[in-house]
């Protein structure tokens, strides 16, 4: 007879999440940010990538001059092989570190990225840069590093309703919503800022950006405007037991 299979046995199944508030559209064609990357120079910086999924964007990192990258998944059984072996090379370079071990919430899973203590992560470095398709749930509080003093620049996906958000930054690209698994529900934009990408005559979005609440806020209220009301208690659920 065959044993009941535990909660979460199955693949692609961690408890307490649903679809709809953990993924981000994981990108799957990397053409436009390989491009980017091309004419980035990250030699000596750190790199943050907020929500490497399985690994495709770290991939196009590894072909970079940058000194460590620091990378953050809360899912991490669905890194694939080659970057977790890449993790296991103390000797490779650049370094690659898969949720760093700076958390300051001890029980918060590996990978909630409001839990970890950046200073510290990024003490050793004199400048850092984001390179990231992030989760969109945990968003403005990402960009509230961008106003830290090391900020070197960043290359970013977001949606065109999140544009304002970058006032003052460059449009790269526009990305097709087939570009991402699951496909995005409209098209992406590849955007950046610092780091002497994009020249001045490529178009640049407008307005008044949102509030941008600390990385390690874990009010669920801190962001009205970037509030799922499910969030907190989803990334509590996957807190391991004793």
């Amino acid at each position: 007879m065959n044993k009941p299979q535990p909660a979460c046995a199955v693949p692609h199944c961690t408890s307490g999440f649903t679809r709809a508030v953990l993924d981000r559209n994981m990108t799957v064609e990397t053409a436009p940010m390989e491009h980017a990357l091309e004419h980035i120079n990250l030699s000596g910086m750190a790199v943050l990538d907020f929500g490497c999924g399985n690994g495709n964007l770290l991939r196009l990192l590894r072909n970079t001059n940058a000194d460590t990258i620091y990378a953050f998944e809360v899912m991490p059984e669905h890194i694939d092989q080659d970057i977790l072996d890449w993790a296991n090379d103390n000797e490779a370079k650049p370094r690659l570190l898969i949720n760093p071990d700076y958390k300051i919430i001890a029980d918060a899973p590996d990978g909630d990225l409001t839990a970890y203590n950046y200073r510290d992560i990024l003490e050793p470095h004199a400048k850092f840069a984001i390179v990231s398709n992030p989760p969109y749930f945990l968003y403005n509080r990402i960009l509230s590093l961008t106003q830290d003093e090391k900020f070197a620049g960043a290359l970013m996906i977001t949606s065109k309703g999140r544009l304002r958000n970058h006032a003052g930054w460059t449009i790269c690209a526009v990305m097709n919503a087939e570009d991402f698994d699951p496909p995005a529900g409209n098209s992406q934009y590849l955007v950046q800022t610092g780091l002497g990408l994009c020249d001045d005559d490529h178009a640049r979005p407008c307005g008044t950006p949102q509030f941008f609440p600390p990385i390690n806020n874990r009010e669920d209220l801190a962001d009205p405007t970037d509030h799922y009301p499910q969030m907190w208690e989803q990334l509590d659920g996957l807190k391991k037991g004793p």
